[in-house]
């Protein structure tokens, strides 16, 4: 699930970092420090944050669109990466799984 997790966040940055003028070091790391990339460990008893599985089920997190927003020149391109790079999670999950 980490790799398939580090695949997608490369991924989700290399298609924001063709629509914006940011570095793509700076839009990476705006990225990994958002919790929607946390695996938990165990099974929480308390929903705190939106982490990695709730986007596996397909639920968007609305840090997420905010921060593609942030780096990307015109918001038009906002679904179609989030498509691409929900659809790249899901073969991989698919083949890898």
């Amino acid at each position: 699930m980490k790799e398939i997790k580090a695949q997608t966040l490369d991924k989700l940055t290399d298609l924001v970092k063709l629509n914006s003028q940011h570095k793509r070091s700076a839009i990476k790391s705006d990225f990994e420090f958002s919790p929607s990339w946390i695996i938990p460990l165990s099974q929480p008893t308390t929903v705190s944050h939106f982490t990695f599985a709730d986007t596996v089920t397909g639920l968007i997190p609305s840090d997420l669109i905010t921060t593609i927003e942030h780096h990307i020149i015109t918001t038009s391109h906002t679904i179609p990466i989030i498509n691409e790079v929900f659809h790249f999670m899901f073969t991989k999950l698919y083949h890898e799984i």
